[in-house]
């Protein structure tokens, strides 16, 4: 691909984890995704605010982008397994994708914010407000994801 490709030196492709650089353009629109979503739904009222799902979007294009790049680099690490590595992913997201709803709505409890009635930490809603949870949800991207692919860029061939 062009990324790889253009920063080759003398023809060389650089090692995988140069790749990698781009992941923190999907990391940076989800954690810009989630906070215009729960900061648009703490924000509304009583009527129908489209900017909210505009979030979502967002944080979904943050996704679709660090998926895109880490199946990459797995697959340029690995060659030999990549069509393992696509089933392997893919069946972890079915997976997740197929759970997401039931964790949601397990336990509805009796509260003033909607989503703090069919959610598992309607004590975080609660005692932050959905903008506070907002912060925790990018918080915890950053102190997870991004930084475990910072610690695979320092460690750069070591690991595979």
């Amino acid at each position: 691909d062009k990324w790889m490709s253009k920063n080759g030196r003398k023809g060389a492709r650089p090692a995988p984890e140069y790749r990698l650089w781009l992941s923190y353009i999907g990391y940076a629109l989800a954690c810009c995704g989630l906070v215009v979503f729960y900061v648009q739904i703490d924000r509304s009222g009583d009527k129908w605010n489209v900017t909210s799902m505009v979030g979502g979007a967002i944080t979904t294009a943050g996704n679709q982008v660090i998926t895109t790049i880490l199946i990459t680099y797995a697959v340029d690490c690995h060659p030999a397994d990549s069509s393992g590595i696509g089933v392997f992913v893919n069946f972890v997201r079915q997976i997740w994708g197929f759970i997401g709803p039931f964790w949601f709505v397990l336990y509805p409890h009796q509260h003033i914010c909607l989503l703090s009635k069919y959610t598992r930490f309607p004590q975080l809603i609660e005692a932050i407000g959905l903008s506070g949870t907002a912060g925790v949800a990018a918080g915890m991207i950053v102190g997870v994801s991004v930084v475990l692919t910072v610690l695979l860029q320092w460690q750069s061939g070591a690991w595979r």
